[in-house]
């Protein structure tokens, strides 16, 4: 088991012109890092796999999810597409227990058209992967055609605009704004969220089921806002190379210094406040 394609692809070299956050092997171990920091609310309230399910996961980048599908019961065999041979590499590493064992197999593929068998998977898993896609509901249409009749699919994306600090920071405010106009200058959806109801729908999923995972910590929850500001910071701090190279840059790009400084005044004022809520949305396969 491993890939299914060796040596870099053109769809492979568009997609990375366009992922804002870059290969290096420090966004590799960030990625991680963030998978085990979000967990508890983004992966573990979720609908887990059964014991047996085939699961397809769209967009597994380095294997940062896919962790977490292979330790919630070892007879789940997982098949993890993603497009670029860079982020694989990184899963490869990763996972090659995982691999070898015969739980795991990677494939180098568009997610909107994978070339896999039509319904084989008792379940479809994607995870931060449509913001970033400039045509999501052909994922989602293909994450339906996998799955078996009954099947189920669970989606976690952004909602950015949902971000409120306290207090009110403009170094924080005018780069956030910078980094999602640079997402939708590369074809991608801060915000894509709010649509997944309806992509969900429209691709004939039924039962579809939408909820925000909400993030408020405030003066009630000191140490998780300790927590999330560091996550968040390293988040933000991902995005400046990408920016300060890209000739369309624009908008207010801050130093790195500049942006470390505003996260340390918010940890250090006892009344700062984060808000933030990314969506869930799940749906099922008619029988």
């Amino acid at each position: 088991m491993g890939f299914d394609a060796e040596g870099k692809n053109h769809s492979e070299e568009i997609e990375a012109a366009n992922y804002l956050h870059g290969f290096t092997a420090t966004e590799h171990q960030r990625l991680l890092e963030q998978s085990d920091f979000l967990a508890p609310s983004i992966f573990y309230t979720g609908p887990l796999p059964k014991p047996h399910d085939k699961v397809i996961e769209l967009g597994c980048g380095v294997g940062a999810q896919t962790r977490l599908l292979c330790g919630v019961d070892p007879t789940i065999q997982l098949v993890c597409v993603d497009n670029s041979q860079v982020q694989l590499s990184a899963a490869r590493s990763l996972l090659g227990q995982k691999i070898d064992q015969g739980q795991v197999n990677l494939l180098c593929a568009d997610a909107a058209k994978t070339g896999l068998s039509s319904e084989t998977f008792d379940l479809a898993y994607l995870c931060w992967i449509l913001e970033h896609a400039s045509r999501p509901e052909e994922i989602v249409r293909e994450a339906f055609r996998l799955l078996k009749p009954g099947g189920v699919v669970w989606i976690t994306e952004v909602f950015n605009s949902s971000l409120q600090i306290f207090p009110s920071l403009p170094v924080f405010e005018k780069y956030w704004q910078t980094i999602n106009k640079f997402q939708r200058g590369f074809q991608g959806n801060p915000d894509i969220g709010l649509q997944l109801p309806h992509m969900l729908l429209k691709a004939g999923f039924v039962e579809v089921q939408a909820q925000p995972i909400v993030f408020f910590f405030a003066a009630h929850k000191p140490k998780e806002r300790e927590d999330m500001l560091n996550y968040w910071q390293a988040l933000m701090l991902s995005a400046l190379p990408a920016m300060l190279k890209s000739p369309e840059k624009a908008g207010f790009v801050p130093s790195e210094t500049e942006l470390i400084s505003t996260f340390d005044e918010l940890r250090k004022n006892p009344d700062s406040v984060f808000f933030y809520h990314p969506i869930r949305c799940l749906g099922k396969k008619p029988v």
